[in-house]
């Protein structure tokens, strides 16, 4: 805005005359566009009108950036003085002039004017000259500051986890538009899964998040970090094992994708790992002497990087003793004083611990302890050996019929210590059983295995009921009872009959004769042909006939021998088994009354007795020996 003299000369106010910025938030390096806007609202003409641009330290001109009215002035240079002419400028006329500016650095908040110096002649030819300046609107930039640090600061052992701590705060005039971060681990630690925290929120995960992520997402537009805004981000790793002592390096990088001059540095930390006996104590380690490290030597740091302490079995200064991790403060069970190391390595009286003392000590196999009560002669007393009353120790405790002071089972007094009487269910001395008071119930009937008991502990005779056991029971449907649950052959000879039934009722039975066609053994039968023929081989009582003729005698050249029928060879094998079993007549009867009638006329008693061997040998039968 600038001072008028008077209403006749060019008039250059606002709001029709202003400046704007294309952008207002840069970052460093970044380039916008300043535009002013002149309009003549007073009388007269402005003329030979000349745009001088005062920019500050940190905002640059960008050369051949300038237009007038939407054409490019390539030429023009609006910076130097006494400034760019523009084109006169009549009552109601615009001039629009735009340029490039380039943020430096410098200060988070730059401001650019522009002065637009002007003549005129007033209608009564007076000579005049103006002179408007205006200003643009500020152009910031953010500007974001990072520190990362590792909790514990010192040296980390392996094994020890530690938290990254990361800050970003941007102090800056503008806001962040594409901010991201990228946070990486050196091998040497490994992420602790779910430990990411940004602003105080968790972001579960296994891993940190791969590659560049958006910092404000939680708190507003992704990558916006508002002027004077707070991001914190922590995060925890272990320290994996190592050999030997080394250094780790943690990045975290953060980026504004708007930025044309390249991402910022990024900030690191360092996390020094120390191993024991480095000589170098840090991270878990309580102390660490190098070689000096020692398990056996007093006061000095041992081999596991450990202070020397009360336990660890090397008497140090200030220690009266030390046995080591068996530190034990109780006497021998029995002792009624003694001294032992306690907890602080000095001599000090112990535990006492014995029988008698009126307190149970299970370590020592005590079940009981009354003190002064203990007695091996009172009832339900703790015996002196502090174990409890039982059976057999000769007391008879509540509960005990008698106690002997034996396990003996068979003398008046059982291992139970239960008196040996016929009802206590206990099975004594002469006694056959003992089912408890009284007699045991009746047998189930069809129960063969049943016992009963009596009242005197003695079996009652037959006391089972089961159909075949002889008994009729019509109690129980039986109509007969044989003493059997077979079903029966008839008489021998009967071809039907009624016999009693394996369900103990009448049935009918199986009959057997002779001719039936199944040799009966145990009726004498040798042979069934299921026919009561004769001559056909087996008789009409079962027993072997036979028809014989022209036997030869065995004589060489011999006239008119002839083959033994079938018939005789089933007699001669018949025989065997009959005698063994006492049916038939002897084999020597059998075999001489077959000579007799089987030889030729006129054969000799010589030729007899030939056909007789040659009749045993061929049949396996052996005749008796002659008298």
């Amino acid at each position: 805005m600038g001072l008028q003299i008077d209403t006749g000369q060019p008039i250059f106010e606002a709001p029709t005359s202003f400046a704007a910025a294309a952008s207002t938030a840069l970052v460093a390096g970044e380039i916008t566009t300043l535009t002013w806007t002149w309009r003549n609202d007073g009388a007269e003409t402005a003329v030979a009108p000349h745009l001088l641009l005062e920019l500050p330290d940190g905002l640059a001109f960008v050369p051949s950036s300038m237009s007038v009215d939407g054409e490019g002035w390539t030429a023009a240079d609006p910076t130097r003085a006494p400034g760019q002419p523009l084109g006169d400028l009549a009552p109601g006329e615009t001039h629009e002039v735009a340029v490039d500016v380039q943020h430096l650095g410098g200060d988070d908040a730059l401001t650019a004017s522009a002065t637009l110096g002007y003549d005129y002649t007033t209608c009564d030819d007076l000579q005049g000259d103006g002179l408007v300046r205006i200003t643009a609107p500020t152009v910031a930039i953010a500007r974001v500051e990072a520190s990362l640090g590792a909790i514990p600061a010192g040296p980390a052992s392996p094994g020890q986890r530690i938290t990254l701590s990361l800050s970003l705060a941007n102090v800056g005039a503008a806001p962040t538009r594409d901010a991201t971060l990228t946070l990486a681990l050196p091998e040497g630690l490994d992420f602790v899964a779910d430990s990411l925290v940004i602003d105080g929120a968790p972001r579960p995960g296994a891993a940190l998040p791969p590659g560049p992520f958006a910092l404000g997402a939680h708190d507003g537009a992704p990558g916006v970090l508002p002027a004077g805004g707070l991001v914190t981000v922590s995060y925890d790793a272990v320290v994996e094992p190592v050999d030997a002592p080394m250094t780790l390096t943690v990045i975290a990088a953060f980026d504004d994708s708007a930025s044309v001059d390249g991402a910022p540095a990024p900030v690191t930390t360092t996390v020094a790992v120390t191993v024991c006996g480095d000589g170098l104590a840090g991270g878990l380690e309580a102390c660490d002497d190098g070689a000096a490290n020692s398990d056996l030597n007093p006061d000095r740091c041992r081999t596991d990087c450990t202070a020397p302490r009360c336990g660890d079995g090397v008497q140090d200064s200030g220690e009266a003793c030390d046995p080591g991790e068996a530190l034990d403060t109780s006497c021998a069970y029995g002792e009624r004083s003694c001294e032992v190391c306690g907890g602080g390595c000095v001599w000090v009286p112990g535990a006492t611990s014995w029988c008698g003392d009126g307190q149970i000590d299970p370590r020592a196999g005590e079940v009981c302890d009354d003190g002064a009560g203990n007695s091996d002669v009172a009832p339900d007393a703790c015996r002196t050996t502090c174990l409890a009353p039982e059976c057999g120790d000769g007391v008879q405790d509540s509960g005990e019929a008698c106690d002997d002071g034996n396990d003996i089972d068979d003398d008046e007094c059982s291992d139970l210590c239960q008196a040996q009487l016929c009802g206590n269910g206990r099975l004594d001395q002469g006694e056959a059983c003992d089912d408890g008071p009284g007699a045991s119930p009746p047998c189930a009937y069809g129960d063969a295995e049943c016992q009963r008991c009596d009242e005197r502990c003695q079996l009652i005779p037959d006391a089972a009921r089961w159909c075949g056991d002889g008994k009729l029971d019509e109690g129980e449907g039986e109509a007969c009872d044989d003493g059997n649950n077979l079903l029966e052959l008839c008489r021998y000879g009967e071809v039907a009959c009624t016999v009693c039934g394996p369900d103990c009722r009448p049935t009918a039975g199986t009959p057997t004769w002779c001719g039936d066609g199944s040799v009966d053994g145990v009726h004498g039968e040798v042979c069934d042909d299921g026919n009561t023929r004769d001559g056909d081989g087996c008789s009409s009582t079962c027993r072997p006939d036979v028809v014989v003729s022209g036997i030869d005698d065995g004589c060489a050249g011999a006239a008119g021998g002839a083959a033994l029928p079938v018939a005789i060879a089933l007699l001669l094998m018949a025989i065997p088994w009959a005698r063994r079993r006492g049916y038939g007549p002897t084999f020597e009867e059998r075999a001489s009354s077959l000579s007799r009638r089987s030889q030729p006329t006129g054969s000799s008693a010589a030729q007899a007795r030939r056909y007789k061997r040659r009749a045993s040998s061929a049949f396996g039968v052996t005749p008796a020996p002659r008298s």
